[in-house]
């Protein structure tokens, strides 16, 4: 019976017995799979956190760019409220200056103050 590996029987070491070719190619091949799976899912890993910070991302311009939303349209119903204010003051202003003047009918057929 003959040891492999360098172990010893009755007392004897034994050089390695041979390997059969296929055994260590397929040994070879094996780790090469193993050590490419490693980086398949570090590669997939590193794509995951990734597009986890590009969804980070998106979410926090969406939620900026609604609250720019908001301060615009903040801004657009104060500039109505102002415009609409300062529109009733010309008309109040205006309907002023018709009450204290007094319009009669010009011998030309035309109205004029008087």
């Amino acid at each position: 019976m003959a040891a492999l590996n360098g172990t010893s029987h009755a007392g004897r070491v034994m050089m390695d017995a041979p390997q059969d070719p296929h055994d260590v190619e397929r040994a070879r091949l094996q780790a090469e799979i193993d050590a490419l799976t490693a980086r398949i899912d570090d590669v997939q890993r590193r794509k995951e956190e990734r597009q986890a910070a590009l969804r980070d991302a998106v979410e926090r311009s969406r939620s900026e760019l609604a609250e720019l939303e908001r301060q615009h349209d903040r801004a657009v119903t104060a500039l109505r409220e102002s415009a609409a204010a300062e529109v009733e003051r010309i008309l109040y202003l205006a309907r002023q200056q018709v009450a204290t003047h007094e319009f009669v009918e010009a011998p030309d057929g035309g109205d004029h103050v008087q």
